[in-house]
């Protein structure tokens, strides 16, 4: 699968804020994501009445070291994740609301 990272403001705010992870947390986007998605794995869910580019919005819990976790928002067309947005918010309804507040959905 071919991964891809939206170039957007709050993809570049959250590297910058949490520099020392972004290398682990691309490596579990590029290793782990693909592995859950053939497997159809629980760990993978819907982000409710979201769209980004009229595709379907799906999230997931990242774990980086025990010290820091957070939830990636993307989406999958064909072979190709596009990673939309991350979050250091780990409560999923929370992370909606956060994600919903953007301009990234449709």
């Amino acid at each position: 699968m071919n991964i891809c990272i939206d170039d957007n403001r709050h993809l570049r705010k959250f590297f910058y804020q949490y520099a020392s992870s972004q290398t682990e947390i691309l490596c579990d986007v590029r290793e782990r994501l693909p592995n859950l998605l053939n497997q159809y794995n629980g760990k993978i869910k819907p982000v409710n009445h979201a769209r980004y580019q009229q595709q379907r919005v799906l999230e997931y819990k990242v774990v980086v070291d025990g010290n820091m976790a957070c939830r990636v928002a993307f989406t999958v067309v064909k072979q190709t994740i596009t990673v939309i947005f991350i979050s250091e918010v780990l409560i999923k309804a929370q992370f909606c609301k956060l994600l919903a507040k953007t301009t990234l959905l449709d």
